[in-house]
């Protein structure tokens, strides 16, 4: 997994460099975190995150995003701090005639590094995860917008532990 996102990136800017009905854009986005894992409290972080992609028709677009948590939580003696996690996503985007409002499905895979431990002993450090969500860009031109999301991460280990992480997010996103 470590090697899929650098290898999608890379493989996203060569398939839209020739293309020209690619249309790429940017975004920087503040997210709040939910993070539930089975049997433990539920532990809220926040954070900022980038994302780069390009639409690859009216309807298609291709994503990678990357973020952090600017601090740790704990509860109960159950402590999780998300040092980073980066995605490859594929959005579905329901554009209205004006182009100015999209609602959007997004779904694909992460991969997860944080540091959770219950009382002394580490749950965690890195996981794959299946994600998927919904969204809007509300956009004020053809360039500038704002984004509303919801984004679920999930996984759960051969044990059966599972974890959740709820993904509320705000940003602003610039087309090219």
């Amino acid at each position: 997994m470590r090697k899929f996102v650098p290898a999608l990136a890379l493989s996203l800017g060569m398939a839209f460099a020739g293309s020209a009905t690619a249309a790429p854009y940017v975004g920087l986005m503040f997210s709040t975190f939910k993070h539930t894992t089975e049997g433990q409290a539920e532990l809220k972080l926040s954070g900022p995150s980038v994302r780069m992609g390009a639409s690859i028709s009216e309807w298609i677009g291709l994503e990678v995003r990357a973020g952090f948590s600017t601090h740790g939580a704990d509860a109960g003696g159950y402590q999780s701090d998300l040092e980073h996690y980066a995605s490859g996503l594929l959005k579905l985007g329901f554009p209205r005639s004006d182009k100015r409002l999209v609602p959007y499905v997004i779904g694909g895979y992460s991969y997860i590094n944080m540091d959770s431990t219950p009382d002394t002993a580490p749950v965690f450090d890195d996981a794959e995860a299946l994600t998927y969500g919904v969204g809007i860009d509300l956009f004020a031109d053809a360039y500038h917008g704002l984004t509303f999301e919801w984004l679920r991460m999930e996984d759960e280990d051969d044990a059966g532990l599972g974890f959740d992480i709820e993904h509320f997010s705000v940003g602003y996103t610039r087309r090219f």
